[in-house]
């Protein structure tokens, strides 16, 4: 809906996101895109951080899976908390974390230079280590 941050993580909306995976599979045909990126959302206050975690991996794993067949790469972006509160996924750690955890040769990191200096700073070691996972590297001046 609008103003949303992603459904990725929220467990009632699990029909609703895979039934979006199907449409971003057709808007990134017709425009040409070979990479989408997937928010993963705003946690809703005093959730179970694990189980948000779980919904939003087992998204991912259906993502990639049916974003590869279409030959889409999947990309996942941490934000900072300061602009946008309660967003789910925070940090590289966090989501590279998750990649592994999924699995998929087709999941990868959207590394954005502006959200990542807010929360963690150490950019360049950061890119240098993981540069093979990360398929978009976002510039932008931070504070912004």
């Amino acid at each position: 809906g609008k103003g949303e941050r992603g459904i990725a993580v929220l467990p009632d909306r699990v029909p609703e996101f895979r039934q979006g995976v199907a449409r971003a599979i057709t808007y990134a045909h017709a425009l040409g895109c070979e990479q989408v990126n997937c928010l993963a959302g705003i946690a809703p206050q005093g959730a179970d951080r694990a189980v948000l975690e779980n919904v939003f991996a087992e998204n991912l794993a259906f993502a990639a899976e049916k974003l590869e067949q279409a030959g889409i790469r999947l990309l996942i972006e941490p934000i900072n908390t300061r602009d946008i509160p309660g967003f789910f996924l925070n940090y590289s750690d966090q989501a590279l974390a998750l990649i592994d955890r999924i699995g998929s040769k087709n999941l990868f990191l959207q590394y954005d230079i502006y959200h990542m200096q807010i929360m963690e700073g150490d950019l360049a070691r950061t890119i240098m280590a993981n540069l093979s996972r990360i398929a978009h590297i976002q510039l932008a001046d931070s504070p912004g």
